[in-house]
């Protein structure tokens, strides 16, 4: 962990900022360090294939640009260095509100683009789900066994939320 909080900067992702599409590798860094940090579930087990992770990315890019998808990213200054995006946060940036800050700022966009509400899902017992709950966020229910775990292959729950905007 960082030995002060940088200040963290929320941007949207812009697919014609060739800057945005240059962090790609960076985006895939991050999720490959979820995984093997964590465990998170999130689309890929190991074993991890980079390159296949950066064809996802990119596919997510081009939902982006065709409008069927939003992508924020968290920069930490002053170095502007990449450290977090949606609600994965890299495990060397946690706890320093990048998970905050990146919810606060889907909530405002979401209700921008007049959404009412809110459903989302995490791993249970993760320190996700402890921040969706302290930001106001009601669980639905637990479904047990929801998901494999990336790194003893044990089957893991999901918690799901809503929340009113």
């Amino acid at each position: 962990m960082p030995s002060s909080s940088p200040s963290i900067t929320i941007a949207t992702f812009d697919p014609s900022l060739s800057v945005h599409k240059a962090l790609v590798p960076a985006i895939t860094s991050i999720h490959i360090a979820c995984i093997e940090t964590d465990g998170t579930i999130s689309t890929f087990a190991p074993p991890l294939d980079r390159e296949r992770m950066e064809r996802w990315w990119t596919g997510k890019i081009e939902d982006v640009r065709n409008g069927s998808r939003v992508i924020f990213l968290a920069f930490a200054e002053p170095q502007e260095k990449l450290v977090g995006f949606v609600l994965m946060v890299s495990p060397a940036h946690r706890r320093l509100g990048v998970g905050r800050k990146l919810m606060e700022r889907l909530e405002t966009d979401a209700k921008a683009f007049g959404q009412t509400l809110i459903q989302l899902d995490t791993d249970e017992g993760s320190a996700a789900e402890s921040l969706y709950t302290k930001l106001g966020y009601n669980i639905l229910g637990v479904i047990p066994e929801h998901g494999i775990s990336p790194l003893d292959g044990s089957l893991k729950g999901s918690t799901f939320f809503w929340k009113r905007l």
